[in-house]
């Protein structure tokens, strides 16, 4: 009798636990479910951020081939005006490509081969830099590029910069230091 108790218990304790299972179980699946919707949430904005990214991606790829296309135009009436001008003055002129030796260091602090155009004509010497763009420290180059032909060649050129873009305190300097700039002049 004492045998047929404890087995009754541990039935009863059996399917208390079996309770407690599917319990359990229907808890987990339950989680499992909402689990797999929050994923699925998850993935539906992963994808609708990706069509985001792309959309973005496609105008940030069509507003960098308009400013391609701007500095394309400023580029060119930059290089026309330069061109224009200086070919009026250059009839007769000897146009090269010059390389110094600045070994003291005066253009690049350290000594270095420094290249620059050179026109001269009528014995006036014109230092000319083209650049897609003259910032600050470009006017302050071509300067001591000056100082440098001047100190070698005992001749004071006139500095040029030809650049479709120039930033404001890069053109007042290059004003203020007698530098003939051209830039497209819109922006100015």
């Amino acid at each position: 009798e004492e045998h047929s108790k404890e087995i009754a218990e541990l039935r009863k304790e059996t399917n208390e636990l079996r309770k407690e299972l599917v319990t359990l179980r229907e808890d987990f699946n339950r989680r499992f479910e909402e689990h797999s919707k929050e994923i699925a949430a998850l993935w539906a904005e992963v994808k609708n951020l990706r069509v985001d990214m792309q959309r973005g991606f496609e105008r940030l790829d069509g507003l960098i081939s308009v400013l391609g296309g701007r500095w394309g135009i400023r580029a060119e009436v930059a290089f026309r005006n330069a061109m224009m001008e200086l070919v009026e003055e250059a009839k007769g002129a000897e146009v090269t490509r010059l390389k110094l030796f600045d070994d003291r260091g005066v253009v690049y602090g350290e000594p270095s081969e420094v290249e620059v155009d050179l026109l001269i004509k009528d014995n006036v010497h014109m230092l000319i830099e083209i650049k897609s763009r003259v910032r600050k420290s470009d006017v302050a180059e071509i300067l001591r590029v000056g100082s440098l032909y001047e100190e070698k060649r005992g001749v004071k050129p006139r500095l040029i910069l030809v650049a479709p873009t120039i930033d404001n305190n890069a053109y007042e300097l290059a004003a203020r230091q007698n530098i003939k700039v051209y830039t497209y002049h819109a922006e100015l």
